[in-house]
């Protein structure tokens, strides 16, 4: 019986790990012409983005609804003051090695779903993206997660399971729901793969 529960809990974790690697949507051609190829197909985990930030933000909006979410991208009018005063990059350091960026700003005061992709430019060091990690991690979560505590405990959990993933140029931030975050994740990977 306790051997059945083991391969169970095995298969299953199997299974997990392909769902989370795995993209949405119908076929692809592949570029080559040869044959077709199945976005249902794994993709490995990105290291690094190699779309541009707007790239990675759309592919990933095409496929999960932020319905309530307002973006900036780095190229609105004022966007550094959202960088700045919501994502709490101020330091001149960390803003003259971002490349492009995509930010999610509270819609509303119900609605602890986000989504931000930061770009580095190439050669940033590893210490300076951790540093924005780090700079990004304790401020806009923090200030989400305060608004949903204030007027919605409901999404309190939504906004407390974000999840941030460093890479070698860059971060991306979310909190989709408490399983949706990995689903994010991979069209992140899905994305920087084609």
């Amino acid at each position: 019986m306790k051997l059945y529960r083991t391969l169970g809990a095995v298969l299953a974790l199997c299974l997990l790990c392909t769902a989370i690697t795995a993209c949405g949507g119908g076929e692809e051609t592949d570029t080559t012409g040869s044959d077709t190829v199945s976005s249902q197909d794994t993709v490995a985990p990105a290291t690094s983005l190699t779309k541009s930030a707007v790239e990675i933000a759309d592919a990933v909006r095409a496929e999960v609804e932020f319905t309530d979410a307002v973006f900036v991208t780095s190229d609105d009018v004022d966007a550094d003051l959202t960088l700045m005063f919501s994502y709490g990059i101020e330091e001149d350091a960390q803003i003259e090695a971002i490349e492009d960026y995509v930010l999610s700003t509270l819609g509303g005061k119900d609605y602890p779903y986000y989504f931000a992709v930061i770009r580095c430019k190439d050669g940033t060091d590893e210490a300076t993206v951790a540093s924005i990690a780090e700079t990004v991690r304790t401020s806009y979560p923090a200030t989400v997660i305060a608004y949903m505590a204030q007027y919605n405990g409901a999404w309190s959990e939504v906004a407390e399971n974000f999840t941030l993933m460093t890479y070698d140029n860059g971060i991306i931030v979310t909190a989709y729901d408490n399983e949706g975050n990995e689903e994010i994740l991979s069209l992140v990977d899905c994305a920087c793969a084609q």
